[in-house]
């Protein structure tokens, strides 16, 4: 029998390099006289999986009554549809939940659940429910009736999993953790939860006393604790709530963790996966934050493999930049394992966002260059809800490869087309890596806003200055790295490598000609240690929009500034500075850090004179610390980061005429692959080289240079051999 499995890049199928191609098509949304239609159309378009979610309100028909065969409705006929699925030649991903998400009324948890009376319902520091249809995870309530779905539907999933002849190849463990506390900046102070939070501040402090002197509260003991609330008076009470969002990153990981080990009682043995919500209005910038959520669960329980949202609505010069950077987060996080879709746009969830197959062909190739390992369109085929079942109406998805009659769109061709590329050079490509000499640190305690800021409301409880911290984390992390640092780089064609600050070395850190860092006020003494020592043993390191000098407590901590040999200190000056012999450069912020020091160059002056950027030998290397927040609004902005990037040494791989143009080569042993990528409304033709050095590490001899024409809005791969 067959299996699938994550290896330590990729997904294996027995063994061999397998890339995930899969569509998503909701048995419970199509009538079950057209499975047959949609799964033959799946498999000829290149498919080799289709994913569904189980619904357990949908099964649960009754209070204790359930139907998988089809006895109350066709479309309920689960078993029926496995049984397409393996005839059809597909494997199957299958969701149970219990939550499933997915426009669904109630979240997929029967409505009969959902009374805010229960115990179980998340509530808000006012101790009221929050939502319809939050529910406290690991309360024994919720868990009760979980297990009680798990016992009727897994021995399902057991039976006709690949280890026993059948299609089913992965199973998602719930569906987007998290989700409704980012968006609603809203944590659930359920009793239960409470307890868990007091349980876990004992552990971590031993004493009252010592929590008390984190957060400035008076309490008497654990069992009086409360979590911080209302506005962020100050540094003490950002310290506790830190602490808060540090313990919902524990409680995420608790809660799968449950799920898993009961999971694996029913004796399933499938590869197990988890999806990580994302994409708000075609923006991806707060995905770092979200992908904070799961490093607690990626440490500690590495059999689940993690899947993303790539949902851009529509592909625009505006939001090209978006993917790479949240594969490479979850790549340097998770540590092991593909990186993959579980949501692939295909289509549109709202009839007002329109999009376009030529849109989603360019995304599609994009997404190959940029590191992808396996993705699931989602939605392949529309669907219509069984009444009263959608949040919002009767259809769900439009613009999608097949209609909910399983008939064929403009953009079922270009899947089409996918699938023929993918069948041919799959393999090939997952045995390639773009090389990168410039390195990014993502530090994941910077994503830890999620309960002081909300991503889709006005709810805001942190006013950074009025505490004083120089910048707000969320506008480090979002537009100054995410929207300015890492969209410059990807827009100047020069190739960097995400890694975790956590978990990298000094040694592994300095294989890259420059690392960058953009850094909040506050950072571990082990984490500003690690940078210190990459510089003392020969690192380039850049550093901004200034030092850190709080630990993550918010006490006093400058271990990377006393070991670097500068005097710092603050000013609010105008935004345009000069730098690298750019004039008026514009920054994002009025606050600078000044820099003072007996040896070094200074190579950024403010609009009175003041040095606020400077590059400094320390021991066999150098740090180039700019104390201003540059981001991406004006070509000055381009040619600033790419000046410093020449500065260390930085080299292109591949030579384009047209800067408009993003490429990226994908190297294997003997070959490559060549994505050019036109994300602008007019056609391109621009000429194309491969220098002599990179071809020869490659493995092949000469230059390699050609024309190519890029109609608007589209891409092109070619082979190198």
């Amino acid at each position: 029998m067959s299996t699938l499995t994550a290896g330590p890049r990729t997904f294996l199928l027995d063994g061999r390099e397998f890339f995930l191609h899969s569509g998503e098509l909701h048995y419970f949304r199509v009538a079950a006289s057209d499975w047959p239609r949609h799964l033959r159309a799946m498999k000829a378009s290149g498919l080799n999986t289709v994913s569904t979610y189980i619904c357990w309100d949908w099964h649960e028909h009754a209070p204790g009554k359930f139907d998988f065969t089809g006895k109350t409705d066709p479309r309920r006929n689960f078993v029926g549809f496995l049984e397409q699925v393996k005839k059809a030649g597909l494997f199957a991903i299958v969701k149970p939940g219990p939550y499933i998400l997915a426009e669904y009324d109630g979240n997929g948890i029967p409505k009969r659940l959902l009374d805010p009376k229960q115990p179980m319902f998340a509530r808000n520091e006012q101790d009221r429910p929050w939502s319809t249809d939050a529910i406290t995870f690991l309360h024994p309530q919720t868990l009760e009736h979980t297990y009680r779905w798990y016992d009727r539907v897994l021995p399902i999933v057991a039976k006709y999993q690949l280890s026993n002849g059948g299609p089913i190849a992965m199973m998602q463990v719930d569906n987007e953790v998290g989700l409704q506390h980012w968006l609603m900046a809203q944590a659930d102070h359920n009793p239960v939860v409470l307890a868990m939070y007091r349980e876990y501040l004992k552990k971590r402090f031993g004493t009252i006393a010592e929590y008390n002197r984190l957060s400035g509260e008076r309490w008497a003991s654990f069992r009086a604790v409360r979590p911080p609330s209302g506005d962020v008076r100050d540094l003490k009470h950002y310290a506790a709530y830190f602490e808060w969002h540090a313990f919902w990153r524990h409680y995420f990981a608790r809660h799968l963790r449950t799920l898993v080990e009961k999971i694996r009682t029913y004796g399933i043995d499938l590869q197990l996966t988890h999806n990580v919500a994302g994409w708000i209005y075609g923006s991806a910038s707060e995905m770092p934050m979200i992908l904070s959520f799961y490093a607690d669960v990626m440490r500690e329980c590495p059999e689940i493999v993690f899947g993303l949202d790539h949902i851009p609505e529509f592909q625009s010069f505006r939001n090209a930049h978006c993917d790479l950077p949240i594969n490479q987060m979850l790549r340097a996080q998770q540590g092991h394992g593909p990186v993959w879709a579980a949501e692939f746009q295909a289509g549109t969830r709202e009839h007002n966002v329109r999009n376009d197959a030529r849109d989603m062909a360019l995304f599609y190739q994009a997404s190959l260059a940029h590191d992808l390992g396996g993705l699931n369109y989602y939605m392949f085929s529309q669907g219509e809800n069984p009444p009263g079942g959608g949040v919002y109406g009767k259809m769900f998805y439009w613009q999608t490869p097949l209609d909910v009659k399983g008939r064929p769109s403009p953009l079922y061709d270009v899947t089409a087309q996918m699938g023929r590329f993918l069948k041919k050079h799959g393999r090939r490509l997952l045995k390639t890596e773009t090389k990168a000499e410039i390195g990014v640190a993502w530090y994941a305690p910077y994503g830890y806003t999620e309960i002081v800021t909300s991503q889709l409301m006005s709810r805001k409880k942190l006013d950074a200055a009025k505490i004083g911290l120089r910048h707000d984390p969320r506008f480090l992390r979002e537009t100054v790295l995410y929207d300015g640092l890492l969209r410059c780089l990807q827009a100047l064609n020069l190739n960097y490598r995400i890694f975790d600050l956590a978990k990298a070395t000094p040694d592994e850190m300095r294989r890259f000609e420059q690392v960058y860092v953009v850094a909040a006020d506050y950072m571990d003494a082990d984490a500003q240690r690690k940078l210190a020592t990459l510089v003392e043993e020969g690192g380039n390191l850049v550093m901004m929009p200034g030092l850190p000098r709080l630990d993550l407590a918010m006490r006093p901590c400058e271990v990377l500034r006393k070991r670097l040999g500068v005097e710092t200190r603050f000013e609010a000056s105008a935004r345009k500075i000069s730098i690298l012999g750019i004039d008026e450069l514009y920054t994002a912020s009025n606050v600078k850090e000044l820099y003072a020091a007996k040896r070094g160059e200074a190579i950024a002056r403010t609009a009175d004179g003041d040095v606020c950027g400077i590059e400094r030998k320390v021991g066999r290397g150098r740090a180039t610390l700019i104390g201003a927040a540059i981001v991406y609004n004006l070509d000055s902005h381009l040619e600033f980061f790419a000046a410093l990037a020449a500065r260390g040494g930085v080299r292109r791989d591949v030579e384009v005429s047209d800067p408009d143009v993003n490429v990226v080569l994908r190297r294997g042993e003997g070959y490559a692959y060549l994505f050019a990528l036109n994300y602008h409304g007019e056609a391109k033709r621009v000429r194309v080289g491969v220098p002599k050095r990179v071809m020869r590490a490659m493995g092949c001899r000469g230059r390699s240079r050609f024309v190519l024409d890029l109609p608007a809005t589209s891409g092109a791969i070619v082979e190198l051999k």
